[in-house]
């Protein structure tokens, strides 16, 4: 597994990823949501509504990647 944590100026980026058994992210996260499992789908929703983005990055056998960028600091609503 793989952490990264940095913070360029203003923003906070976070990256975390493992060389697991992967899924196809994309589908498996619409079919999570809408079954109420919401975990990464969760957490997306969370991070946008706070002005940030988030990057789900899998294939079955490939492992996974989620990216977040989020804007820090005073000017930040929350």
């Amino acid at each position: 597994m793989h952490v990264a944590l940095t913070a360029p100026p203003g923003r906070l980026h976070l990256t975390v990823a493992d060389e697991g058994p992967g899924f196809d992210g994309e589908l498996l996260l619409a079919n999570a949501a809408s079954d109420g499992h919401l975990g990464i789908a969760g957490m997306r929703e969370r991070i946008t509504a706070l002005g940030g983005r988030v990057d789900v990055r899998s294939a079955a056998g490939a492992g996974v990647c989620i990216d977040i960028d989020l804007a820090i600091g005073e000017d930040t609503a929350a």
